[in-house]
């Protein structure tokens, strides 16, 4: 936690802004801390551009995954997945519940650990 208030005092929102896309893009960083200890450095005025940067930097990984999910789908499904213990268990169950739940199951995929990477990939093309 100590190296983290140095680093926020040199990049401030950037590192912010870097450390929820990055994580958001399923790299297994934590931004939680960043945004705690960035939220206790910032005064009141900082504040609401400290949540306005890790909005965009959420929605920008957002963006992303759906554009992936919408290009490429099923491969990218099974790319994710094969870095699974059990790729097959892994794909079954990801399709099991978004055919189950349909697109409801996006509204709640960022707090199903692991789902919000491979919901993005199962989105219907309209």
């Amino acid at each position: 936690m100590d190296s983290l208030i140095p680093l926020l005092a040199q990049y401030g929102l950037a590192f912010v802004f870097l450390n929820v896309l990055l994580q958001q893009g399923s790299l297994p960083l934590p931004s939680w801390p960043t945004l705690v200890v960035a939220s206790a450095l910032a005064g009141s005025a900082a504040g609401s551009w400290l949540l306005l940067v890790a909005v965009l930097a959420a929605l920008a990984a957002d963006m992303g995954w759906y554009w992936i999910g919408r290009r490429y789908g099923a491969r990218m499904l099974r790319k994710i997945c094969r870095l699974s213990l059990s790729p097959d268990n892994c794909i079954r169950q990801t399709e099991n519940i978004y055919l189950r739940w349909g697109p409801k199951s996006l509204s709640i995929a960022k707090f199903i650990p692991g789902f919000v990477s491979l919901a993005a990939t199962r989105c219907p093309t309209p």
